[in-house]
């Protein structure tokens, strides 16, 4: 992003998934994936966690970054 911090909310990604996301000192701080439809996610961003409910979710490395499989409806936090 071109500030160096701030925050977007209600963004639709590509198959519809609402990302609301937040950066500090130009760079990713966390954000939400909300995804209308089931089906597997992938973000590429550097990121070291992805949780749901405050658990872990099982992510595989892909070429750009990674992926898990996603429920509609439900919210992923990553961090």
């Amino acid at each position: 992003p071109a500030w160096r911090e701030g925050s977007a909310h209600g963004l639709v990604a590509r198959g519809g998934t609402v990302v609301d996301m937040d950066w500090r000192d130009g760079a990713l701080a966390g954000a939400a994936l909300t995804p209308k439809v089931d089906g597997s996610l992938e973000v590429r961003a550097p990121l070291s966690r992805v949780t749901l409910d405050g658990a872990p979710v099982e992510t595989r490395e892909t070429q750009w970054g990674v992926a898990f499989d996603a429920c509609a409806g439900r919210t992923y936090l990553l961090g």
